[in-house]
């Protein structure tokens, strides 16, 4: 009788091979990078680590913490959602500023009043103190996204920088699924718990600043935007001279603005209408998107190594449209309803990391120029921000008058997929450019 053969290790050894091995897998990954690049992930994947943990507790279930328990008025949640959008309107000034100064110094400053903010929720009683305290955090975690971007464009070599950024956001969205898994489990039990959550928060907000300080940027040194140091508004030339970057941010503007309209009608929809606990909703909103999200950048990642950003952009700004499409058609049973979200919030979250990663690879596509790239993240930053602004007013507004949430969410999608459709014609604008440009370059020149 043949006796199978034993292995030659026991299940626990078994268990703890694999436990090293997953554990080294971060190690293996960024072992590949050249030396510099190596060296500014490995503070940058730490920098994500510790925003995840602090992005999951305070700025997830931030609209319906507010709505829910605090019970807010549809302007308070309108004003909270656009105050992050303020944040990025002003990346229009500290673009143009972090050109001309220590790229990590400045983010750093900027993020310390944004991390800190969070300690003062121990003394909120009311909805309209919540809101201030959170519009503080939004407007100055959103105001440093220029100078980090740049950094990242700068440190990161053009054939690995799909990898780096998409490993950081893996990293990210990972750290804020398990956060907003605990933050609301902690929520539905007492939504004044936010009292020692969010300064719990704030601890690890800072650590994620202090390592993000540790980074130095490459061959860093003042730049001037548009030959002036001095002149801001020189930063608009960029519109004007670069077409291929003028038509991308028309189409991205009309392609986000529609998920804009129906961000403080989501609240609205879960609480009133469906009636969705903060467990289940954060199931759907923000677990669901955040695991599609790490899927989503392993996939995006691999193909924008092997074709055109923006034309990638196009098929991921699509997916964008699931989430008002979920909203729309959930109704029903209570478990029909949450099934219905967590499956549009998949697809929406794949898009989502697919957008977010061809959107800043475009950019730094476009620009040419590392000298200006705070100039085009800047202006980017700035239209993010009028959306944001115009967008959560325009779902109030219509919320408030009367218009039935399904129909919201209707117009949502046909914003999106105009939006689409723009992307598009501005993939063949480009291909066209670059044509000209070509046979400009092949044509002798005149004796």
């Amino acid at each position: 009788m043949l006796k199978t053969p034993r292995s030659r290790f026991s299940p626990g050894q078994l268990c703890a091979r694999a436990v090293t091995r997953i554990a080294a897998a971060p190690r293996r990954f960024y072992s590949r990078f050249p030396l510099f690049d190596r060296y500014t992930f490995y503070y940058d994947s730490q920098y994500s680590f510790f925003t995840g943990l602090y992005m999951g507790i305070v700025a997830v279930q931030m609209q319906k913490l507010i709505a829910h328990s605090l019970e807010a008025k549809e302007y308070m949640i309108a004003f909270l959602v656009s105050s992050a959008f303020i944040g990025l309107l002003l990346n229009l000034i500290t673009g143009h500023q972090a050109s001309s100064r220590p790229k990590v110094r400045y983010a750093v400053r900027i993020l310390l009043v944004a991390r800190t903010a969070p300690i003062l929720m121990i003394f909120v009683t009311n909805a309209w103190g919540f809101v201030a305290i959170a519009s503080v955090m939004n407007i100055f975690e959103f105001l440093f996204g220029s100078a980090y971007r740049s950094i990242q464009k700068i440190n990161y070599s053009a054939a690995w920088r799909p990898k780096a950024v998409g490993g950081t956001r893996i990293i990210l969205s990972l750290c804020v699924v398990i956060s907003v898994y605990v933050a609301s489990t902690v929520y539905d039990m007492n939504t004044l718990n936010i009292r020692f959550m969010y300064p719990i928060a704030s601890i690890f907000g800072l650590l994620g600043v202090w390592r993000l300080s540790k980074i130095k940027v490459r061959h860093e040194r003042p730049e001037l935007v548009g030959g002036n140091r001095h002149s801001f508004l020189s930063i608009f030339d960029l519109l004007r001279h670069n077409r291929t970057f003028l038509f991308f941010m028309m189409a991205l503007f009309i392609l986000a603005f529609g998920n804009k309209i129906g961000q403080p009608v989501d609240a609205f929809r879960l609480r009133d209408e469906l009636n969705i606990s903060y467990k289940h909703s954060s199931y759907a909103l923000s677990i669901a998107v955040h695991l599609s999200q790490i899927v989503g950048m392993l996939f995006w990642a691999k193909l924008a190594s092997r074709y055109n950003p923006l034309r990638l952009l196009v098929f991921a700004g699509a997916l964008l449209a699931a989430r008002p499409i979920s909203f729309a058609l959930a109704h029903g049973q209570y478990e029909t309803a949450v099934t219905v979200l967590v499956i549009g919030n998949l697809f929406y979250g794949f898009g989502l990391a697919g957008t977010l990663l061809m959107t800043m690879l475009s950019i730094y596509g476009v620009s040419h120029d590392d000298s200006r790239i705070t100039g085009y993240l800047g202006l980017h930053f700035f239209l993010v921000g009028i959306r944001g602004l115009i967008g959560p007013y325009i779902g109030a507004y219509l919320l408030k008058h009367g218009m039935p949430t399904v129909h919201i969410y209707c117009l949502n999608t046909g914003i999106i997929f105009t939006g689409v459709v723009l992307m598009l014609l501005t993939n063949l604008f480009a291909g066209q450019i670059a044509r000209t440009n070509r046979i400009d370059r092949m044509t002798p020149p005149a004796t």
